[in-house]
């Protein structure tokens, strides 16, 4: 997923566009590399807030996107996260 929250699909280091087979599984791509289509063999986990976390260092912290956190925990990263509060965040 890209920062805009767009998902995008690289192959020795360029984006692939039209039809893909992917893991077993078809993505259609446009010109620029990007698709509609979410990952199929997505895999997620939980994160539990610490004392001084943000959404951007949460994200900073697992290596994902604001964007990605955001719609698995149907957030905006404006919202108030409390510690001990628990997020599903991308499992890595």
């Amino acid at each position: 997923m890209n920062d805009s929250g767009k998902w995008m699909y690289y192959e020795n280091g360029k984006p692939l566009t039209g039809k893909q087979d992917i893991d077993g599984a078809t993505y259609t791509f446009d010109q620029y590399g990007v698709t509609a289509d979410v990952p199929k063999n997505l895999r997620y986990t939980t994160y539990t807030v610490q004392k001084g976390d943000s959404f951007w260092r949460i994200a900073y912290k697992l290596g994902c996107t604001m964007s990605e956190l955001e719609r698995l925990n149907n957030k905006s990263r404006f919202s108030i996260i409390h510690p001990s509060d628990v997020l599903r965040v991308p499992e890595k």
